[in-house]
């Protein structure tokens, strides 16, 4: 595919596809005679990731590291990639890096509080609606 075909294939511009190179978050392979990019299903495969942790609030530098981390260690768990702090970086930043992690921990219990409300709701039904009224 194309840069724009990619693009328009992952709902993001092309503009986006080039940053994304530029911070060696891939590497795409250019056209022999041309020079253009070339994008394949592998490429396509790594851009869906990318486009994901992007839209979950991701920046790019940790999604990088977590690219480096599994291409380092193949067996490596994503979930822990992603929430390692590179070395060098402050222990300030962990936070920002566990936030896939907190956010889990959030959406797991904001399930179990729709299940209840269902609950709760199934078991006093409709009838009991409007029964309390303001003064």
């Amino acid at each position: 595919m194309t840069i724009r075909e990619a693009a328009a294939f992952l709902n993001v511009t092309p503009h986006t596809l080039r940053n994304w190179d530029r911070n060696r978050l891939l590497t795409v392979p250019r056209h022999p005679s041309s020079g253009y990019r070339v994008y394949g299903p592998a490429e396509l495969r790594r851009l869906a990731v990318i486009r994901a942790l992007r839209r979950a609030g991701y920046n790019v530098m940790t999604i990088l590291h977590m690219f480096r981390q599994l291409e380092a260690d193949h067996a490596a768990d994503p979930h822990a990639a992603i929430d390692s702090v590179p070395p060098g970086e402050p222990d300030i930043f962990r936070s920002t890096y566990r936030w896939l992690s907190k956010t889990r921990e959030l959406e797991a219990c904001a399930r179990a509080a729709v299940a209840r409300l269902e609950e709760m709701a199934q078991r006093y039904g409709p009838a009991h609606s409007g029964t309390h009224r303001r003064p």
